[in-house]
């Protein structure tokens, strides 16, 4: 890594040399008053909303439950903002985006749970937790496990590692029993890592001349270069390893082109069960290049979607995640140091030129590569890559379908394609509030005995 780009650990000094930098700082505003626990969007509103959803009719309202989510969401925010830290590229010299990693271990299931128990989780429980989540992606437990999460698309300064932190919640509540199921059988747990990757267009990033013309010239597999650089020194390439990658939206088809630039013993690990994977959420921008009608659809959906989550649907996330996002940028930049541009900055219009070229990117279509093995989850009502009639059959399917069976839909070369029916109200944007997975995740978790 570039010197000029160190990794900054809270009240341990500043980023002086950061491209960006500026002899003073913003400070939190007064009216800027976010909860003394938790200060990112996603873990405020996620705390609220497990917590509305223990008491809604029909669950049993558990409070012991209500605290070790809130333990977890502590945990993972305050190892986020620790390990926050800023990769510039020499590839693209002076190109940088932010990013920060977790980690979970025996320590963490202690944390998490408080007050250990002394029935020790069976094997058939942790192997019921365990199964689900999806068995492509996660019933092999090798020794270690690494996860890549990438960004979806946002405006500057969105687009930096927090911005992916909902899907980071909802892998990390995950992979807990993994790490738990084998502290109750006697077992060394996995090694398990999240990197979470924020994107050069946000808080933190730095976008150049050379980065512009990167886009014009390469497309997505600019993307591809950039992230493959920061994970091939990063990820484990040797031994009984797994790597996944995962990508929502914009962040699908980066990672689809990450994976391309993959160093090969990252790509194949010691056997197929090892070998690197892609898990995409809804991806956008992955239809056959070209402009015409799903360009369009995506222009077009994405606007319908936005109208509704902030205008017409009263439980959407999206509301106060935004009424969050300042103070907790403020936060972000007290604790590491890393300042924010000034709106309309040389810096920002840069950024924001940036973000026009990706967005022209995903219209002119980015298909994913039939040769790599991929699992897709797009979400059947998703407006921005589903047309009436794919969702007629989707629904078709589901109909005819046996209980509890998974629907597959689509799928060509290596790629398979599982629709996500929920809720119609959301669509492309479906927030990773699995409130009824983690609550039976932790209810399992309270019968782990402490075996050291």
């Amino acid at each position: 890594m570039n010197e000029s780009y160190k990794k900054f650990e809270p009240n341990k000094g500043s980023l002086t040399n950061h491209p960006q930098s500026s002899p003073e700082m913003n400070t939190v505003e007064a009216g800027d008053r976010v909860s003394e626990d938790l200060h990112s969007p996603f873990g405020i509103v996620t705390a609220e909303k497990f917590s509305a959803y223990s008491c809604k009719e029909g669950n049993v309202r558990n409070p012991e439950q209500v605290e070790m989510m809130q333990r977890a969401l502590q945990y993972i925010e305050r190892e986020a903002v620790k390990n926050f830290s800023i990769f510039e590229s020499t590839l693209y010299p002076r190109v940088a985006f932010s990013n920060t990693t977790l980690t979970i271990s025996p320590e963490t299931v202690t944390e998490i749970l408080g007050a250990v128990s002394d029935q020790p989780l069976r094997k058939a429980d942790s192997d019921h937790v365990e199964s689900v989540s999806i068995p492509e992606v996660e019933h092999v437990e090798p020794k270690r496990i690494t996860y890549a999460l990438f960004t979806a698309f946002g405006l500057p300064p969105d687009g930096h590692a927090f911005t992916v932190q909902d899907v980071a919640i909802d892998r990390f509540m995950r992979l807990l029993p993994q790490v738990a199921g084998a502290m109750g059988r006697g077992e060394n747990p996995p090694e398990i890592t999240i990197h979470m990757l924020g994107a050069p267009t946000g808080y933190g990033g730095n976008v150049t001349p050379g980065w512009l013309n990167a886009l014009d010239e390469e497309g997505i597999d600019a993307h591809g270069s950039l992230y493959a650089e920061f994970l091939n020194a990063e990820l484990p390439n040797t031994g009984d390893v797994r790597t996944v990658l995962q990508g929502v939206s914009k962040g699908a088809v980066v990672a689809n082109a990450t994976y391309l630039h993959l160093s090969e013993d990252i790509r194949n690990g010691l056997d197929d069960s090892h070998a690197a994977q892609l898990l995409l959420d809804n991806p956008s921008g992955d239809h056959a290049t070209g402009r015409g009608e799903d360009s369009r659809r995506i222009l077009i959906g994405w606007c319908k979607e936005v109208f509704t989550l902030l205008f017409l649907n009263k439980e959407s996330s999206l509301k106060g995640i935004m009424k969050h996002q300042k103070s907790f940028l403020n936060y972000l930049e007290q604790q590491t140091g890393v300042p924010q541009d000034e709106l309309f900055s040389e810096q920002h219009l840069k950024k924001l030129q940036a973000t026009w070229k990706e967005l022209n990117i995903l219209l002119d279509g980015v298909p994913v590569d039939e040769e790599v093995r991929t699992f897709i989850r797009r979400s059947a009502y998703d407006p921005l890559s589903v047309s009436k009639e794919k969702l007629q059959e989707i629904l078709r399917k589901v109909e005819e379908s046996e209980e509890g069976t998974v629907v597959r839909y689509g799928g060509y070369g290596k790629v398979s394609e599982t629709p996500v029916v929920h809720d119609p109200a959301q669509m492309h944007f479906f927030f990773y509030e699995n409130f009824r997975r983690w609550a039976e995740i932790l209810s399992h978790l309270k019968r782990i005995e402490n075996t050291e």
